[in-house]
């Protein structure tokens, strides 16, 4: 396809010496607590909610360096040392009372041994064992049977894992530098489907290299595209700073990021087409995101968060004294 200049001017910048070059330091880290332990509750179906444990545990940076991504902030520099992610499961789940599903996050991949040493994800199987769901995340290419199949077999009941498909657009593909071909998303997949394991999958609200026109257009068809491949569940995800590389680009006046009415257009749209799957908003750091002021904000996070739960578009609460929610209320 024929590139405009501005999209010229994004991929220029879109390789891993820049997105890497304009990052900060990272916070001081311990590795051996957890960053975070709390409970959650989410859809299991449409219908049917579940408390999950939740764990944001600390180690390895990830290998690849998407340009719209600050997880990397949350690891450490160094191989992840075998036992501490031990320490950190066992200091997180004492935190929380019994919940009968639980995530470990690592901000990374969990099948990637320097993230996880291999000799601590079978005694990791034993910790987590006794959940009914246990939710990883992984990149899809880096998913091999010799990690993936023996962690499932320890556990007693289902594994889940979530992976960034993010967006089918082939452009903005180049543009967040994930280093993954849809192909590689849909056998991934598809080979864990087959394994009897469950797939839910991030997806990005436009992306960097999406324009804000089409932006929920391209959402949809990225879930169709998940649908279809065999994910369960999908998380939609506004695009937000975090990533100097990503905040460069707002400054230079080369991106916008989404507003609240585009991804509460997206979230009723998936909801209406996609009965078959959990679909669910991520509403982290909700005030933060463009088009809603202080008299609509809470008022929207709240309808979006029984909007998740419920599987189910909601009317607002309450009225808000605002133009704000004219496209989309």
């Amino acid at each position: 396809m024929e590139l405009t200049d501005r999209q010229r001017e994004i991929l220029a910048r879109a390789h891993r010496a820049e997105i890497v070059r304009l990052r900060g330091l990272k916070p001081a880290l311990s590795p051996q607590k957890p960053a975070a332990a709390f409970v959650q509750s989410e859809p299991s179906r449409r219908g049917e909610c579940v408390e999950v444990s939740t764990l944001l545990l600390t180690g390895a940076e990830c290998p690849f360096a998407c340009s719209m991504c600050d997880l990397w902030k949350h690891t450490l520099d160094t191989p992840t040392k075998p036992g501490d992610l031990i320490l950190q499961i066992d200091q997180g789940l004492a935190q929380l009372p019994a919940t009968p599903w639980v995530k470990l996050y690592n901000a990374s991949n969990f099948f990637d041994p320097k993230a996880v040493p291999d000799a601590d994800r079978a005694t990791i199987g034993k910790q987590v064992a006794r959940f009914e769901r246990v939710i990883v995340e992984n990149h899809p290419r880096l998913l091999s049977k010799d990690r993936v199949l023996p962690f499932r077999d320890a556990l007693s009941d289902k594994l889940e894992i979530a992976m960034g498909l993010e967006t089918i657009h082939p452009f903005a593909m180049h543009v967040l530098n994930k280093q993954m071909s849809l192909s590689d998303f849909e056998k991934s997949t598809r080979w864990l489907k087959i394994e009897g394991i469950d797939v839910r999958a991030f997806v990005l609200l436009q992306p960097p290299g999406v324009s804000a026109d089409e932006a929920i257009d391209s959402l949809v068809e990225t879930v169709a595209f998940a649908q279809q491949a065999g994910v369960r569940h999908v998380s939609l995800i506004p695009t937000r700073r975090g990533n100097p590389w990503l905040d460069r680009l707002i400054d230079d006046g080369l991106y916008e990021l989404p507003e609240a009415a585009a991804l509460e257009i997206s979230v009723r749209t998936c909801l209406d087409r996609f009965s078959d799957l959990v679909v669910v908003a991520d509403t982290w750091d909700w005030s933060a995101i463009r088009g809603q002021c202080a008299s609509c904000s809470d008022v929207r996070r709240n309808r979006m968060e029984r909007v998740n739960l419920g599987q189910c578009w909601l009317p607002l609460e309450e009225e808000v004294a605002c133009r704000c929610t004219d496209a989309m209320s």
